[in-house]
């Protein structure tokens, strides 16, 4: 069996979630990737959100504070959750999701799209797990779908 570890970021800009475009899987992701050697996975949480986004600012949500215990033990960023994916047979990822908040705008292009509850909800390229997550942390920062006239 082969483990790795990723990191996978929901990051919400003005009540909308950032999702980025994955031509393999022909699917709608929130920024992510596998965690570095030497990197701590909030660490490659930020990183794969500047990579793929180009967001420098932002703050993690749901996390407790850090908190250091003596000059050789600190606590880091906790994950909103850690998932088990099957990649392929024999193939996992663990990988920790964060919940983030941006202060500034993404790069719009084709490959990054703002997504507002309604446009999650009838998205057919994104994976169920994807989905549910958005929608359940839309719940959780109070974010409703908004009225069409």
């Amino acid at each position: 069996m082969i483990r790795h570890f990723t990191s996978t970021t929901y990051l919400f800009f003005q009540r909308k979630l950032v999702l980025v475009w994955h031509n393999t899987l022909k699917s709608w992701l929130p920024p992510g990737g596998h965690v570095e050697l030497n990197e701590a996975p909030h660490e490659a949480a930020i990183r794969e959100i500047l990579e793929e986004t180009g967001i420098k600012n932002l703050e993690f949500l749901f996390t407790k504070p850090n908190v250091n215990y003596d000059s050789r033990v600190k606590s880091l960023p906790e994950p909103y959750r850690i998932l088990e994916e099957l990649i392929e047979e024999k193939h996992y990822h663990l990988d920790f999701i964060y919940v983030a908040k941006a202060n500034e705008g993404p790069r719009i292009n084709d490959s990054i799209s703002l997504f507002d509850i309604n446009k999650l909800m009838l998205e057919k390229n994104i994976f169920p797990n994807v989905q549910t997550i958005g929608l359940e942390l839309f719940s959780r920062l109070g974010f409703k779908a908004e009225k069409k006239d």
